[in-house]
Parts: structure tokens; sequence; C-alpha cells
């Protein structure tokens, strides 16, 4: 576990040997790299880091890895959520010699600001609102 500990702690910038220290008392301490979200100055300093600046690196990069991992599990949720719709609405309760649905989904990149309707993207207003993605499914 020392080892996963450096490697991740080599990520910070901080020197080789300080990373080594480091892991080994994240080690010592039975961390695991979930936990690395908890973190925060006064339990990396009560587990002997000192040093405000290497705190700071280390802290940094726990909280970009806290946001990478979440956004992560929301693409896979979303992903998970749109395979599911665009499988029921493709074939979902169809009996055999029935004639099936079909749904064509397709993608369409709209401001804010935009009102959806069937088939159809209308703007409502100008403004440089940021783009996001919609899905019209018709």
């Amino acid at each position: 576990m020392d080892d996963d500990w450096c490697a991740w702690l080599a990520r910070t910038g901080l020197a080789p040997a300080l990373a080594h220290e480091y892991g080994r008392l994240f080690s010592r301490n039975e961390l695991e790299p979930g936990d690395a979200a908890h973190f925060d100055h006064d339990l990396l300093k009560s587990m002997g880091i000192a040093v405000a600046k290497h705190r700071l690196e280390i802290l940094k990069l726990a909280k970009e890895q806290a946001a990478a991992s979440s956004g992560s599990r929301l693409a896979r949720r979303a992903t998970r959520c749109l395979s599911r719709c665009v499988r029921r609405l493709a074939g979902g309760g169809a009996r055999r010699g029935a004639p099936s649905s079909v749904a064509a989904v397709v993608p369409r990149i709209c401001s804010g600001d935009d009102a959806v309707q069937v088939g159809a993207v209308q703007r409502k207003s100008t403004g440089s609102a940021a783009k996001k993605m919609v899905l019209m499914i018709t």
C-alpha cells in the first residue's frame, strides 16, 4: 500500500523522498485511497505533515480526485439511465408478431434558453448561454 500512496503523492509535485515518507505515514495510519476525499489540514497535521504547503498540495490533489470521481460516477449513471430509456422505447414491450415501435435518438446542441418541442428546437431568446446537450426522442 505504501507504493500506491507514493505514486499518488508523486502527482502533487512533492520531492520523491517526501512522497515516500508521507506514503508511509498514510499506510501506517491505515488510510485507503477512498479516504482522500475526507482529508483536511488538521488530519494531515495530526499525522505529522508539518509543512502547510505540503498539506495544501495534498489537499488539492485529493479535491481533484474527488471531482473526477464524482464526474465519472455521474456520467455512468446518465449513460445507464439513457440506455434503459432507449431500450424501452426501441423494443420494450413488443410481443412476437406484433409490430415493434421504432425510436430514433437525435442529439442536438442548444443553449439553455431553448424550448424543446416535439422533434424541434426553437430559440426563445438570444444570448450567450452555455451550450448543453439535449436528446430529442421522436
